[in-house]
């Protein structure tokens, strides 16, 4: 559904579905207090949603401020959302301000989640905005819940999101629908008649969260029947009431982060390691890195409970440990010249990479015939047996020879003909297959492993931005 109503239509429509919704109460009560409350709206259901929600309480409406940020990945439907959106809110009377990416095309999700909150804050901070609403649901805490389990995550990242998120800078994001179930929130513009706009990217199976949308959530509640949902959110509840209560007890010990952007971490030497855990991925947080997760990272808390000093790379920056003190040593490095092991079927590592033997029948062979999966973050090879499979940094001189060329070419060019953001290059992991470097993020992968059909065992790699926490309100 897409076409928009005449205006008198629409504003009823929406006012009917705002008021079936509902609000959260304890997230209304957050958002009384506040005089300006930025909206953001993509344009999709949830989203819109949200907007109809917000709008239809009579207290809330004359505070709302819509946020659309166009991202340019796809082309004319991108600049169609945009479009939409702003005659969404003209009709309603909200305003509305839209902000639009420099660059053009595919991109990490770490970078356009990055720009996307840039812009959010810069709009908000010029408006006197604190709050920010976004129209996350219960399926994407249970997505969120199962993709973070799924690598090892701690307390904090197994709660997320959460209701009502506090930062340090004094500005909060709320979700005021988190109760709900995704085909509720569907079912009610539906029948209300308010139409959304759909993103075809949501249906790419190559997409982890999609894939767990599609495949895994359906197949637990077949298994476990819908109740199931009810006990991953209370487990989620429960480690958020975990994380609170390690934190209060972090800030006992002076061990949380400082306005200058390092901890302190003598008082955690001997401590268990949950208190280490939560007090680094606090760190990290606090410099917009989430849910980190790996053998680096893993590292990183033994020696803080230990009292040793070190060098690690997480989410592309260096940290440093010494003389108890945790901080960034340099930004924007690579992840190191050694070879590190990449386990196919295995949890996803610290750099994003995870590694699957799968199936390639013809509807998934037609569509990477068709050019419509790109390399920027997942790949179909041929499977070798044995296979050696590890990863590290991009180092000087690298070459492969990539699908469809008639010769090698240097990794650097490779990624600078496809328009990779500089700051982006060396946090990308290079990836090698009995010794030869078959495929770097971005670029495509080695011609020597192309697939030539359909078949029944193929080897696909996939590679996610490290510290992601999908929150676009879709």
């Amino acid at each position: 559904m897409e076409a928009l109503p005449a205006s008198p239509v629409l504003r009823a429509a929406l006012q009917a579905a705002g008021r079936k919704l509902g609000l959260d109460n304890s997230v209304r009560e957050r958002l009384l207090q506040e005089p300006v409350i930025a909206v953001a709206v993509s344009g999709g259901a949830d989203s819109v949603a949200l907007l109809a929600a917000l709008s239809a309480d009579e207290a809330l409406r004359p505070r709302l401020y819509v946020l659309h940020y166009d991202h340019r990945v796809r082309g004319a439907e991108s600049a169609g959302d945009a479009s939409w959106v702003t005659a969404l809110t003209a009709t309603l009377g909200i305003p509305c301000e839209v902000g639009q990416r420099e660059a053009v095309g595919p991109a990490s999700e770490t970078i356009l989640r990055r720009d996307r909150h840039v812009w959010f804050a810069k709009v908000m901070s010029k408006l006197g905005a604190r709050a920010l609403c976004l129209g996350h649901h219960l399926d994407d805490r249970m997505e969120t819940f199962l993709l973070r389990s799924a690598r090892g995550s701690g307390v904090e990242g197994l709660a997320a999101p959460r209701a009502i998120q506090g930062f340090r800078d004094g500005t909060f994001r709320l979700r005021p629908l988190l109760a709900r179930r995704r085909r509720e929130l569907r079912a009610v513009l539906f029948d209300a008649g308010v139409p959304w706009r759909e993103d075809a990217t949501n249906t790419d199976t190559t997409v982890p969260r999609n894939r767990v949308r599609a495949e895994v959530i359906p197949a637990l509640e077949a298994t476990f029947g819908s109740a199931w949902a009810d006990g991953a959110v209370k487990v989620a509840d429960n480690m958020g009431e975990a994380a609170d209560a390690l934190r209060a007890w972090l800030a006992e010990l002076g061990a949380l982060p400082s306005t200058t952007g390092d901890l302190s971490v003598k008082g955690l030497v001997g401590r268990p390691r949950a208190l280490s855990r939560l007090a680094c991925s606090e760190l990290l947080w606090s410099h917009g890195i989430e849910d980190v997760a790996g053998t680096t990272f893993e590292t990183l808390v033994d020696d803080v409970v230990s009292g040793r000093s070190g060098r690690y790379a997480l989410g592309g920056v260096e940290w440093e440990l010494a003389v108890g003190v945790l901080k960034v040593f340099e930004m924007s490095t690579g992840w190191g010249e050694s070879l590190r092991p990449l386990v196919v079927g295995g949890s996803r590592t610290e750099s994003g990479l995870s590694a699957a033997y799968v199936k390639v029948d013809e509807v998934l062979w037609a569509s990477l015939s068709r050019g419509e999966i790109l390399p920027t973050h997942t790949v179909y090879l041929k499977a070798t047996s044995p296979v050696s499979l590890f990863w590290r940094s991009r180092l000087p001189g690298d070459r492969y020879q990539p699908l469809g060329s008639a010769g090698s070419a240097k990794v650097s060019d490779l990624l600078i003909d496809r328009k990779v953001p500089r700051e982006l290059r060396d946090q990308l992991p290079v990836i090698i297959i009995n010794g030869e470097v078959i495929w770097v993020p971005g670029a495509p992968p080695a011609d020597s492993l192309r697939l030539s059909g359909p078949c029944e065992r193929a080897l696909r790699l996939t590679w996610q931005s490290p510290g992601i926490s999908s929150d676009t309100p879709r």
